[in-house]
Parts: structure tokens; sequence; C-alpha cells
């Protein structure tokens, strides 16, 4: 099962965007497809599988109102997902989650969009802050869900210009809400010096050695640092910021895997491709071609 829920606002059923096969439309690069507010633990068996096979594309970002759920994103198990969290996800990717075992009503508002930036942004937004982060109910994206939800139940999303308008306002507005609420903007200034310098360097032969001269610290005493506050070692954030940006150019560049490989930092092709299989579970090539 992909999905089961009720109370969901579909906008294909509600909105035309371009009928099947008419192709006059020009693709526009952030989409709404639906929106929701829904109770997961009326159903059992409620699973969202990032990986199901009938999966088209999509971004989901979901609020927590009331219970608890639970996501398993990628290897890490088990992360709760309680009232005031943010869950932003894109699909296809190793996900899945669901309500918790004693959890009672899980709450949550929903909206899914797809379109090429409204993807790659959201995608860009979970490598930096993590799938999982957690907001005031009274925050302005929290707040432009709700505007969607309404709109939607309304009729008011009378054209797929004002329906794609929506969408990257929500991304906007979430992009703003992380940036002051984050972790991520609170990092001691010894260790975003060595996140900002690994972002400038990733494509260079880059090492933990390299960060901890940067931050100041003895490369001991710097590895300690960073996993504190980041909450991975230095090496594994090189390796995220590296893969981010090569699933990045696979999607939005021409450029070969070898290329791509030589850009981000890799030794080989045949290494950047072992790498990226490993952590995304596809090969670069099938990124590329399904563009999730």
């Amino acid at each position: 099962m992909l999905l089961k829920y009720k109370d969901i606002s579909y906008f294909s059923e509600l909105f035309s965007f371009g009928g099947a096969g008419s192709g006059h439309d020009m693709p526009l690069p952030a989409m709404l497809l639906s929106c929701g507010h829904s109770n997961a633990s009326r159903y059992p068996d409620y699973l969202c599988d990032g990986q199901h096979p009938a999966i088209i594309p999509f971004a989901v970002w979901q609020y927590t109102l009331a219970g608890k759920g639970v996501l398993d994103f990628e290897d890490r198990k088990g992360i709760l997902l309680s009232p005031g969290t943010l869950m932003l996800l894109t699909a296809p990717h190793k996900y899945l989650y669901y309500p918790a075992e004693k959890s009672h009503d899980w709450d949550f508002l929903f909206v899914c969009m797809n379109g090429d930036t409204a993807l790659s942004f959201c995608r860009e937004l979970t490598s930096f802050y993590g799938p999982v982060n957690t907001l005031s109910e009274s925050s302005s994206s929290v707040s432009m869900a709700r505007k969607i939800l309404s709109w939607a139940h309304g009729r008011k999303i009378r054209s797929r210009w004002i329906a794609s308008n929506l969408a990257y306002e929500l991304m906007m507005s979430t992009a703003r809400d992380l940036s002051t609420s984050s972790k991520g903007r609170s990092y001691p200034s010894s260790i975003r010096l060595a996140i900002e310098y690994c972002a400038a360097h990733a494509n260079h032969s880059l090492s933990v050695g390299d960060l901890a001269k940067v931050s100041g610290f003895s490369q001991y005493h710097f590895v300690r640092q960073f996993k504190k506050n980041v909450g991975i070692p230095p090496s594994e954030y090189i390796r995220e910021v590296r893969l981010s940006r090569a699933r990045h150019l696979l999607q939005m560049s021409t450029a070969s895997v070898k290329e791509i490989a030589d850009i981000c930092g890799f030794a080989s092709a045949a290494h950047f491709s072992r790498t990226f299989r490993s952590r995304f579970g596809m090969s670069p090539g099938k990124i590329r071609r399904t563009g999730s």
C-alpha cells in the first residue's frame, strides 16, 4: 500500500491543470498536487513508503498537530513525529512513516507538490536541516499550509498559476521559518566556519583535518564538537555535501557521471557510483532518468 487516508482535497479532482494529452501548458517549476487534514491513527495499516513502485516524484510537507507518528529515514529508525514537528520529504527516497504504536489520534496537515524547483528546493532543505524540525503552530509556513487547505476546500484555486504560486510561497515561508528556528543557524562560530569552508571547497580533496584547522581546534576536539553540534561526524558531513551537490547536478545539468564525480571531489566515477548507490538506494543514472 502506498497511502491510506481520508479527508484529502486532491487538486486533480477539483481543478484542471491541462488535460491529458493537451500538451499546450508550459511545465511550471512548482505545483500543488494535493493537501489535507488527516488523522492516520484511525487506519491501523496506514503506511507511506517513499520507495513504493507506483510512486511518482513529489515533495511532501507535513505538520503534526496532535498524537505521534514515526519516521524511518534512510538508515535512521524511529524518528518521533510529535506535535509541533514539521516533516519535509521528497520521493522516491528511502523512508517509511506511520502512526506510533501508542499514539492517540495522529493528526496532521499535509501538502504535496511537484515541479523541478519544488523538488530540488525541498531536497536542499532536507539535506541542510534534516527531514524533521520543530516549528511553532503560529509560524508562517503552517499558516500558509492552512491557507492552502482553506482555499482548496473553498474552491478558490481556480488556475494552475495560482496553485503554482501557493506552492512556491509555502516553500519560501518554510525556508524562512527553518532558517530562524533550526539549530543549524545557532552553531558556534568555529563550527559555522568549518561548515562554510566545506561548502566552498567540497570539490577539492577535503579532509577532516582541513576543517579542524579552519575551526581553530585540534582534530580530536573538533570531531567531538562537530558531532555534538551537527549530529553527525565531520567525515560524514563532507560526504553528504558532496552527494547533495552531485544529486543536484545529475538533475539539473547534462554533465556526465564522470564529470560530476570530478566536480564533487570523488576519487573516481566508480567510487562516486558506489557511494551514491549506498546513500540513495539507486544509481546516478537512475536518479537522472527518473528525476527523483
